[in-house]
């Protein structure tokens, strides 16, 4: 367990938001917990994106979450304008103006 609260410091996750990242993969079948401890289970370099995405929609994202996965969608494409983004955000998740700034 020690390696594994290393590598979460090193990836900017405090220590006690560990043990329910921990639930969260052994419940989506991706590691398995034990004593003697932490296998990673079926995960390969292929199917991360789509395990990321599982884990994404398991958790019930709210307006404002899905917004952020879509805005980093459109900003890998190409640069956009605030306003741009912020309109068609705005639209697709029903946000608030407030929500959006």
């Amino acid at each position: 367990m020690e390696r594994v609260n290393e590598l979460a410091r090193a990836n900017g996750i405090r220590r006690h938001e560990v043990r329910g990242l921990l639930d969260t993969l052994s419940s989506q079948g991706l590691i398995d917990v034990s004593a003697s401890g932490i296998a990673v289970l079926g995960v390969s370099q292929s199917r991360l994106l789509e395990h990321a995405a599982e884990v994404f929609e398991a958790q019930g994202p709210e307006d404002a979450e899905r917004a952020v996965i879509d805005l980093a969608e459109m900003a890998s494409q190409k640069p956009v304008s605030k306003a741009d983004c912020s309109e068609e955000l705005s639209d697709t998740h029903k946000l608030s103006k407030i929500e959006i700034d």
